[in-house]
């Protein structure tokens, strides 16, 4: 009998063992992802056909979580566009600038650069850039975009070529004159000169030709991150402007969708998000550039594996 109790509570504490074990891979990990495969390999969805040079965006640190062995490397309906002021509807041809937030590029023989091709939208024009980015966990928080694109006094590449950003850096919003700011010491922004962004998340695993659609909304940030500000397409403009600076991450922190207490997104699921930058007279002054991998989105989310 003693024997018979001994092995029932070796059973009892393996089983209990495995259930922990259990428990600690259902626990949650972080993620990153960008437009197509985050290995970084070519797949045909850049324009120039060339191989990505994703490690001149994601540091090793965040490179880390893009590389998950129960994860597809990309998913379905992954997409990027860019249509400027120069190029409005021909995608390949608008992805002609260079990366210029690498200051060790060279322009000898033609551009040598690390990172990959941009579409440049001038100062004084229009343009638009579209990303669509599966998430590659199912989601168990808010979720960031963060962008970083290519920001310069108008002209000034030209000029300084990949010092440009060393010596004319800009941020949307100021008023300019060549390489200088004509804002006040103290800095200041035209909100009329702002790009504005409009994110959205398609529920993909739900199905269908038209998956449905759900606009996402942001938490200002900093605040108290009780409310929320939206940004679907129907929301007001003033509530959808950002400032992006030369070659640095804005993060936007949108809250997760819920319906009824249970949150509706899903490993696959595509989150939409558009920048425009306004044109004309009292539109935008700087020269931006933005590529394929100006956005990524970074989250917590439930392990693949296990």
């Amino acid at each position: 009998m003693q024997s018979t109790g001994k092995k029932l509570l070796a059973c009892t504490l393996a089983a209990a063992a495995m259930s922990i074990a259990g428990t600690a891979l259902a626990g949650q990990e972080p993620f990153v992802a960008t437009v197509g495969p985050d290995s970084g390999s070519a797949d045909g969805l850049f324009p120039n056909g060339s191989d990505r040079d994703l490690d001149f965006y994601i540091s090793p640190k965040i490179r880390q979580f893009t590389e998950h062995d129960c994860t597809p490397d990309t998913f379905p309906g992954e997409f990027f566009s860019a249509h400027t002021g120069l190029n409005a509807t021909n995608v390949a041809k608008s992805l002609n600038a260079p990366e210029i937030c690498d200051t060790a590029g060279q322009t000898f023989g033609g551009f040598v650069f690390r990172g990959d091709w941009n579409a440049r939208t001038p100062g004084g024009n229009s343009g638009s850039y579209r990303w669509k980015i599966a998430l590659p966990k199912k989601p168990n928080g808010p979720i960031n975009l963060v962008l970083e694109c290519g920001v310069l006094k108008p002209q000034q590449f030209g000029v300084f070529g990949f010092e440009a950003v060393k010596k004319c850096a800009g941020y949307t919003g100021e008023n300019v004159s060549g390489c200088a700011s004509t804002e006040p010491v103290t800095g200041g922004i035209t909100p009329s000169r702002l790009p504005h962004i409009t994110a959205e998340a398609v529920l993909v695993h739900v199905g269908g030709v038209n998956p449905p659609r759900i606009p996402l909304n942001a938490y200002p940030n900093p605040g108290s991150y009780t409310g929320t500000v939206p940004l679907g397409p129907t929301a007001a403009l003033a509530q959808r402007r950002i400032v992006l600076k030369a070659c640095q991450d804005k993060t936007i922190v949108v809250q997760l969708p819920t319906h009824e207490g249970e949150q509706l997104l899903e490993q696959g699921d595509i989150l939409d998000v558009i920048l425009n930058i306004p044109g004309g007279p009292n539109g935008n002054r700087l020269d931006i550039t933005c590529g394929r991998d100006s956005l990524k989105i970074q989250g917590i989310g439930e392990p693949n594996c296990g």
